[in-house]
């Protein structure tokens, strides 16, 4: 528990020009580690494309916790355990599909119109309109151990962003009284 302990307690008196930024202020958590990924533009279709991207978007690695940001404000937390974007070849977006966070999130449509990334396009749509939306991130480091199992090396990797996120919600709620607005609970 000291790794979340320390993560956190970067962010319990974050004070830039004596103002102290609320829990949802994504502000309060930039001194942990948490950094701006892209901006969201929703074209007509009611997908998003993003725009001025930071390099970390396309990183070959496995384990976030994301943030969608209204404003400033935290409109939705999540775990990824895939990359956060793989580039397209024709253009620098995401594919579309369930091998990447953003691509996902940017492109998903149901037949009934239930799936949770269409929900949250919806929520947004007017503060993507607006060019209120981004998206930020937190890179969770990923764990590797070797072990030897019958003379044979194996090479085992141990990722924490469900337990992250379950920390951070919390910590969220107690503070903030509530969890973001695009958050049902905590599963």
């Amino acid at each position: 528990m000291d790794y979340f302990n320390k993560l956190f307690e970067s962010a319990d008196a974050t004070v830039e020009d004596d103002v102290i930024y609320s829990t949802l202020d994504i502000r309060r958590w930039i001194p942990s580690g948490v950094q701006k990924i892209c901006d969201v533009e929703r074209v007509t279709s009611g997908r998003w494309v993003y725009k001025n991207q930071n390099p970390i978007m396309w990183q070959d690695h496995r384990s976030w916790i994301y943030f969608l940001v209204s404003g400033r404000e935290i409109h939705k937390l999540g775990e990824s355990g895939q990359p956060l974007a793989i580039k397209q070849k024709q253009r620098s977006q995401p594919i579309s599909g369930t091998t990447n966070r953003l691509g996902r999130l940017a492109n998903m449509i149901t037949a009934k119109g239930d799936d949770t990334d269409e929900r949250l396009r919806t929520e947004l749509a007017l503060a993507a309109d607006q060019g209120q939306v981004s998206i930020w991130a937190f890179k969770v480091p990923v764990f590797e151990q070797t072990l030897c199992l019958d003379d044979e090396s194996i090479k085992l990797s141990s990722c924490f962003h469900k337990t992250l996120e379950k920390l951070w919600l919390d910590r969220i709620k107690q503070e903030a009284g509530r969890y973001p607005l695009g958050n049902s609970g905590r599963a």
